[in-house]
């Protein structure tokens, strides 16, 4: 009963951090990921003056998808160092023509507080997604429409001129995002993803990537690039850092039903948009899949994104497939491949993430003891069976619950569980330190 409630309340817990395993959207300049600013004691004043401007008769629209998923956006539009408002909203109207989403715009004023600056009427009843970048010579609001053409949806970048929202550039997407991928161009750029859709395959449509800067004033489809043809959606899809100087997007392409691969796009120094995950039949190597519920992600906090595979433990090549363990090898990219990072083992029941040290892989093997909410590692002796050998234990209570038991330690804890550890060869070499379990160790 004890083991069943706390499986319980983990998965509860993994359902609300299973944000930790997709993140669409952009980057800003420094690298961080933009999410959505929190109005607060402001945002009771911004809808009065939104009604004062709209109407009492309005309901309040919210982006589908993507970081910024308020009807309200605060930043710095128009570049004066006084933030305005973005308000999303829709007339209360029995009207066909009144179902369009409107955008207001609203300011602070130091004399009369927020008053609206403009309103102007969007292209769709609903919003995809809203992204804020920074390009060569202004800060674009990307709108990300469900206005569907042919499978794609339609991006407006707009920005503040005089007080009047101006729309600069549209193009259709199936995904996009806004970061600095151009090392070499000032400011951020877009990359979307696209249907290629000819009259020889009109039922599955190849799919490439396009690369769109501002230049001139004017925004341009710099260069594209082809994407796996075998790829039929996308689970995830993040801007982020594929190296500690370099930004890419990774993008988690759907194959089948219980398999998902990976594509990084780059930018070269020339303007060039690159998928060097890509041989030359337009689709990845066959070892670039993972399942559907593990994507990628910057698994250890160093800002730089690791993509999953999955690969069975040492000692359970050779049982059943129904009693296979596996362990997360996390990769990044290097050139034009993918190299190993590190090495983990996650058992999403018991809530715990362990890292597995290069010095100990291939030389452990592990039995998860779930009754009693239990991990032990051996030293492994050439099979499963003739591991018998303990050299450490990691155990997870519930906290309420918790009671001390002899020859386990705490190791960590938060307001659900205690972990504690039994060290039982200790003068092993593969033993690891309390020092190194500290570092090995994550309560997911």
């Amino acid at each position: 009963m004890k083991g069943t409630k706390i499986v319980a309340l983990i998965i509860v817990l993994s359902v609300v951090s299973g944000l930790f395993c997709s993140c669409r959207g952009s980057l800003s300049e420094d690298g961080a990921l933009i999410t959505a600013p929190t109005l607060f004691e402001e945002q009771d004043e911004i809808m009065r003056a939104l009604r004062r401007s709209a109407g009492d008769k309005i309901t309040l629209e919210y982006p589908r998808t993507g970081e910024n998923r308020s009807a309200f956006i605060l930043s710095d539009i128009d570049g004066d160092s006084e933030s305005e408002a973005l308000a999303f909203y829709r007339p209360a109207s029995d009207k066909l023509n009144q179902d369009i989403i409107h955008i207001n715009v609203l300011d602070n004023t130091e004399k009369n507080g927020w008053i609206s600056m403009c309103d102007i009427v969007g292209l769709a009843s609903s919003i995809d997604r809203v992204s804020i970048a920074d390009f060569a010579d202004r800060k674009e609001i990307i709108v990300g429409w469900d206005v569907m053409t042919d499978r794609e949806k339609t991006l407006v970048c707009y920005s503040l001129s005089s007080g009047n929202l101006v729309r600069d550039y549209s193009a259709t997407y199936v995904e996009f995002a806004a970061a600095d991928f151009w090392s070499e161009n000032e400011g951020s750029e877009l990359i979307t993803l696209n249907y290629s859709s000819t009259a020889e395959n009109l039922t599955q449509p190849t799919q490439h990537a396009r690369l769109i800067a501002l230049s001139n004033k004017e925004f341009k489809v710099v260069s594209s690039v082809p994407l796996d043809s075998r790829v039929t959606g996308y689970k995830s899809c993040i801007a982020g850092k594929y190296n500690e100087n370099s930004i890419g997007y990774f993008i988690d392409g759907t194959i089948d039903a219980a398999t998902v691969n990976t594509q990084i796009l780059t930018v070269s120094k020339s303007g060039q948009i690159l998928n060097p995950l890509l041989t030359l039949d337009n689709k990845t190597a066959a070892d670039n899949v993972h399942k559907p519920t593990l994507l990628t992600q910057d698994i250890n906090g160093d800002g730089v994104y690791e993509v999953p595979h999955q690969e069975i433990v040492t000692g359970y090549e050779t049982v059943p497939e129904s009693e296979q363990i596996y362990k997360t090898i996390w990769k990044q990219l290097d050139g034009d491949v993918l190299v190993k990072s590190l090495t983990m083992y996650i058992n999403t029941a018991l809530g715990l993430r362990i890292m597995i040290p290069e010095s100990l892989e291939g030389n452990i093997t592990l039995k998860a003891i779930m009754a009693q909410n239990e991990i032990v590692f051996y030293e492994y002796e050439g099979s499963l069976a003739e591991s018998v050998d303990p050299l450490f234990s990691i155990r997870v209570s519930e906290k309420e619950l918790y009671e001390w038991q002899s020859g386990y330690d705490v190791l960590c804890s938060n307001e659900y569980v205690v972990v504690t550890v039994k060290l039982h060869d200790s003068e092993n070499e593969l033993c690891p330190t309390w020092e190194n379990l500290f570092e090995m160790v994550d309560i997911i």
